[in-house]
């Protein structure tokens, strides 16, 4: 990657997995994510593991990918924080189901403005999962993911508004 910079290694993955100026390639997303992750990028680390998680490119391993995100995690990765949470929540990747280890990495993530943690830990709220129910607590979460540009935030925000939990209700309807 160019000169070393291993946030450039990062981007040009992402270019390569989302087809930005070239073709959609994912074994060559991964490997410039692997040199990212290799030079010591946490979000080059968490997109890796996302490679595998979705068998992208990849063949599909939950292990190795909980491992690069847990990696990503601790070294800042908002992604890498909150898919780990995802591994937690529902015991993927060798993990042992855990919700009270999720809520903390999505809270972690989410402190740090990733709308998807925000819309995961809403769900948590919602169910009451590692933390007891609290509607208020949820529906500001889904604002949050959703203003945040997570669209299940804001379908989810949008089924908290229509039931009245934790905001008042609002029935909208269609013709």
């Amino acid at each position: 990657c160019l000169g070393g910079d291993m946030g450039k290694c990062n981007d040009l993955g992402i270019n390569y997995e989302e087809g930005q100026g070239t073709p959609v390639d994912h074994l060559k997303a991964g490997d410039s994510y692997k040199k990212a992750c290799d030079g010591k990028s946490a979000d080059g680390c968490a997109n890796l593991g996302a490679l595998y998680d979705d068998a992208k490119g990849y063949p599909e391993d939950k292990i190795k990918a909980s491992a690069l995100y847990q990696q990503g995690c601790d070294g800042g990765s908002n992604r890498g924080c909150n898919h780990l949470g995802l591994h937690y929540l529902y015991a993927q990747g060798g993990r042992k189901q855990d919700n009270a280890k999720a809520v903390a990495l999505f809270t972690k993530a989410c402190d740090k403005k990733d709308a998807y943690a925000c819309t995961n830990l809403g769900y948590m709220y919602w169910k009451g999962l590692g933390v007891r129910v609290d509607f208020t607590k949820c529906v500001d979460l889904y604002e949050r993911g959703c203003s945040g540009g997570d669209p299940n935030g804001c379908g989810n925000l949008g089924i908290q508004q229509e039931k009245g939990e934790g905001t008042a209700k609002d029935e909208f309807t269609t013709s």
